[in-house]
């Protein structure tokens, strides 16, 4: 299903796309763009739907030795521009190359991450700040993403990882239900864990935790 619906989600971003550059007033563009910015929520939660139906039916992860931090610079640079946008300042803690090191599938890790990071600029109000870091902690590698947005309240933290959970809804207005769900199954195809800490009005930190590797 999730499948499927890609097709149909991707001829009507395109259709949407002509008809704004088509549009005849600010306000018939103001419209075609709010409805490009729900089809791709859309697109979205198809994708997510997929990755977390494979990664539950056994999908194999491709293990490869990858820099972390090369990694999440990568994607610290993919959300930056939506971070400024968002009037948040993003702060990376890592070297760009040079480790810490893992045996991960790289593009499903670079996934876990960026949902981590879109959560966190998605519930960071203006003004607030963005932290990602990745460190060896003894035989593992952390990775943290941290944001000063509204936090989660305590009732919520139990199932915050149950696909399609909504919970307390100032934390849970903007999303789908499904990032965190893809993140937890990601990080555990690697035999790893996820954690968070966080409370209503201090923020949050989500910490993936995979074993490391040696540097040659």
């Amino acid at each position: 299903l999730s499948h499927r619906l890609r097709t149909p989600l991707t001829a009507l971003q395109t259709d949407l796309y002509i008809a704004r550059t088509e549009a005849k007033t600010p306000a018939e563009r103001s419209r075609i763009v709010a409805a490009s910015r729900q089809a791709k929520r859309l697109e979205d939660l198809a994708d997510n739907l997929l990755r977390l139906s494979r990664l539950e039916a056994g999908e194999a992860v491709d293990l490869a030795r990858v820099d972390v931090g090369a990694l999440v610079s990568s994607s610290a640079d993919g959300i930056a521009s939506r971070a400024e946008q968002a009037g948040l300042r993003l702060e990376v803690a890592v070297a760009r190359r040079g480790g810490p090191f893992v045996t991960s599938d790289a593009a499903k890790l670079a996934v876990a991450v960026e949902n981590l990071l879109d959560n966190a600029v998605k519930y960071t109000p203006a003004g607030g700040h963005v932290t990602l870091k990745a460190r060896a902690d003894g035989d593992e590698v952390a990775l943290d993403v941290e944001d000063d947005g509204p936090g989660i309240a305590a009732e919520d933290l139990p199932r915050i990882w149950d696909r399609l959970y909504r919970g307390d809804r100032s934390r849970s207005e903007r999303g789908l239900g499904l990032g965190l769900s893809l993140v937890r199954a990601i990080v555990e195809a690697h035999k790893g864990r996820v954690e968070v800490v966080s409370a209503p009005d201090h923020g949050a930190r989500f910490t993936i935790h995979l074993a490391g590797v040696r540097q040659p």
